[in-house]
């Protein structure tokens, strides 16, 4: 039984490394689709790849892959109720939109998650290393891209 909540476990993993390649890609085209494909959408693309990050977190707490044993979790929750609190003070003595405390809490909170639930679904180095390469395979032609479209004015296609 014990043998098949590893393998259960592992192709979780498995799921959740793929979902965090593709957030990876969707970030890198993000910004060629917000200016070439779909400009008017700019602020519903970026919310799905928000809700594709709160989606893989709750992944990661559905299928119990964080260690709340470890100090990296134990801090990581200490730091959610600090900004939550934060947020809250700031709600009550201060008149700030609600569309300010989410970008808060998506910057100070939401990412921290998503980095530690990365740093436990990578079982290895080797694993860790393929990912890594994906990465800097994926810079050369975006670097090119960046170096192109730095010369040529705004409003060009």
């Amino acid at each position: 039984m014990n043998e098949f909540v590893k393998n259960l476990t592992a192709k979780k993993k498995i799921f959740l490394r793929k979902l965090i390649i593709f957030y990876f890609f969707y970030v890198l085209l993000e910004g060629a689709l917000r200016k070439w494909v779909l400009p008017n959408l700019a602020t519903e693309i970026i919310l799905v790849r928000d809700f594709l990050v709160i989606f893989i977190i709750m992944q990661g707490f559905t299928n119990k892959l964080y260690n709340f044993n470890s100090y990296l979790e134990k801090s990581a929750l200490i730091w959610t109720v600090l900004v939550l609190f934060w947020i809250v003070l700031q709600h009550a003595f201060i008149d700030i939109p609600a569309g300010v405390s989410f970008i808060g809490f998506r910057c100070w909170v939401l990412y921290i998650w998503f980095s530690v639930l990365i740093f436990r679904i990578f079982n290895n180095f080797n694993e860790m290393n393929q990912f890594i390469d994906k990465i800097i395979y994926s810079l050369i032609p975006i670097s090119l891209l960046v170096l192109v479209q730095h010369y040529l004015p705004p409003e060009h296609l």
